[in-house]
């Protein structure tokens, strides 16, 4: 086998990597909006996410394999570990689920909070075109903008990188339990 086992997973990860960062790019455009500045579409990519994770998971594991991997094997008397194994299964199951939705949440989270900032400077100028504050409100907001708007492309890649190394950590932890 030539190369490294995970190649296999890193056309999906490139996917959601360029995915992202383009979404997010667009929000630099004017009258163009990020789209994952929506949270749809980033439950839309955390489930797809969720659904490769369990794909690759049952691919190498198997079905039933996988799912039993969700809860540590641990060295219990067999009347304890009737009890806890199952509990911490669906601990386990519960788990497994919120980090794919805070995958998205988190996604949306950061693009938008970006946003929000250049609209409240935004709106401090038009709160002031009416008083003689306009002149200085209007220079610092206008440069507060720009600073943040290059504080929005720092995030936009890195929005995009973290997206893509958690679902790349998501995938490795399903392919190989620990």
């Amino acid at each position: 086998q030539v190369g490294h086992p995970a190649d296999k997973y890193l056309p999906f990860v490139l996917s959601c990597f360029f995915y992202v960062l383009i979404c997010n790019l667009l929000g630099a455009i004017p009258w163009l909006g990020s789209a994952t500045g929506e949270l749809n579409v980033t439950i839309a990519l955390a489930f797809t996410t969720f659904c490769a994770v369990i794909m690759y998971g049952v691919r190498e594991l198997g079905f039933f394999r996988f799912w039993m991997s969700l809860a540590p094997s641990m060295e219990l008397p067999f009347l304890l570990k009737i009890i806890l194994v199952p509990m911490i299964w669906v601990i386990e199951l519960v788990g497994f689920l919120i980090k794919h939705a805070v995958l998205a949440i988190r996604l949306f989270a950061n693009i938008m909070a970006g946003h929000t900032v250049i609209a409240v400077f935004l709106g401090f100028i038009a709160l002031t075109a009416d008083s003689s504050m306009w002149a200085v409100v209007m220079p610092s907001s206008t440069i507060a903008q720009v600073l943040v708007g290059l504080l929005e492309l720092f995030v936009a890649f890195l929005q995009a990188y973290v997206f893509a190394f958690l679902a790349t950590l998501f995938i490795g932890t399903a392919v190989h339990p620990h």
